[in-house]
């Protein structure tokens, strides 16, 4: 179980550090990001949902999948499709 802590610890801070980074530089999202935020309101206002989808992100990032392109937001939306 600490194990599993520790992971996700290390997950949410790698994305912590990209949101910073983000917000820092001032990087507009791209224009996927904008239609999902759209399509999911919830994000930044349910903390449950908020916290998987940032470790889902961290996740996704790890194992190579771009998050700029159409598979990273068809898992994320698999994902809580599943999870309904």
């Amino acid at each position: 179980m600490r194990e599993k802590l520790v992971n996700l610890k290390a997950l949410l801070i790698v994305t912590l550090q990209s949101l910073k980074q983000i917000l820092f530089n001032k990087t507009q999202p791209d224009k996927k990001a904008l239609a999902w935020h759209e399509k999911n309101k919830w994000f930044g206002k349910q903390k449950r949902k908020t916290k998987d989808a940032l470790a889902l992100h961290a996740v996704l990032v790890e194992a190579g999948v771009n998050p700029k392109g159409p598979k990273y937001y068809k898992l994320i939306d698999m994902f809580f499709e599943y999870k309904k």
